[in-house]
């Protein structure tokens, strides 16, 4: 299963006590902006 979180901007999600959840999954995080977001799930 592929996880992409969205909208990260301030880098903490990575840090949150539930991330521990997805320990082992294929988990992407964006922390940049995107102008196509139809470009970006490849």
């Amino acid at each position: 299963m592929k996880i992409a979180i969205l909208d990260d901007y301030q880098n903490v999600v990575s840090k949150l006590v539930c991330f521990k959840m997805l320990e082992g999954r294929n988990v992407i995080i964006f922390k940049e902006f995107r102008k196509r977001p139809q470009n970006s799930c490849k």
